[in-house]
């Protein structure tokens, strides 16, 4: 029987506590997983007067002390522009990356709200992140439909319990990450089987498996390299600084082989 969990990725999981993965697994009440780290894939870098800001492989604490240090030059509603600049520039065009299915058009608008408010919400404060399409999120524009046509025009009624607790924390949704169909590879034209190792599937595997809304999300390294099961999207913004963190489910390994893999 296929498991289904929860699994979070953050750009860089620091050694030293507390960073991204201890925050974010304070917040939601999980164990946190081993450190890991990626080369950088995108290199940006904001001036504010005498500092520099770097977005490349940063972290939870570092984003929110930027706002907490620069002050009124670099803001939480500044973290979401860059990366929704980001996204725009790598997912819908350059190389296309086709790891967003979609962006909010209120989460700049909730960003600059919260930095108004002038108080900390919370753990996750001021940090924009991505929701796998599989996960209901209310009131933001956007549509869960698990990657799929047969849901398109999907509106949720209320957030899931795991989008209640990351907004609670501070956390601004900026869209859904792109997914395989359904999470399971409902596809015309299923790939390799999910025993095979996942060196295999890099040698093997080309044809991805895609998503109805979204199509291949690609491998920001190598664009011509597959990405694997359901969670594609996740890995692969988060692996091209699209994102400092997304949320990606699990459905029997495939969240595991798309870390590898991405």
């Amino acid at each position: 029987m296929a498991s289904y969990s929860l699994h979070i990725l953050a750009s860089q999981l620091p050694m030293a506590a507390p960073g991204t993965a201890d925050v974010l697994h304070k917040t939601l009440g999980i164990e946190p997983k081993s450190p890991a780290s990626r080369p950088s894939a995108v290199q940006a870098a904001v001036s504010c007067g005498f500092d520099t800001f770097n977005y490349t492989e940063t972290t939870i604490d570092k984003l929110q002390d930027a706002i907490k240090f620069i002050g009124e030059v670099l803001t939480g509603a500044n973290h979401a522009q860059h990366y929704l600049d980001v996204i725009d520039q790598l997912n819908h065009n350059g190389p296309q990356l086709n790891a967003v299915i979609e962006t909010s058009p209120t989460a700049l608008a909730q960003a600059i709200a919260q930095d108004r408010n002038g108080t900390r919400s919370g753990l996750l404060h001021g940090i924009p992140i991505l929701i796998k399409d599989n996960i209901a999120t209310s009131g933001d524009g956007l549509t869960a439909c698990a990657g799929s046509f047969a849901m398109e025009g999907n509106i949720a009624p209320r957030d899931a319990f795991l989008v209640q607790k990351l907004r609670a924390a501070g956390a601004i949704v900026l869209g859904h990450a792109n997914m395989v169909e359904w999470a399971n590879w409902r596809t015309l034209s299923e790939s390799v089987d999910w025993r095979y190792h996942p060196l295999l599937l890099t040698m093997f595997h080309t044809n991805s498996p895609r998503s109805a809304r979204g199509g291949i999300a690609k491998n920001p390294y190598v664009l011509t390299a597959p990405t694997t099961g359901s969670s594609s999207g996740s890995g692969s913004t988060v692996a091209a600084n699209m994102i400092p963190v997304a949320i990606g489910t699990e459905t029997g390994l495939w969240f595991v082989v798309d870390m590898r893999i991405e």
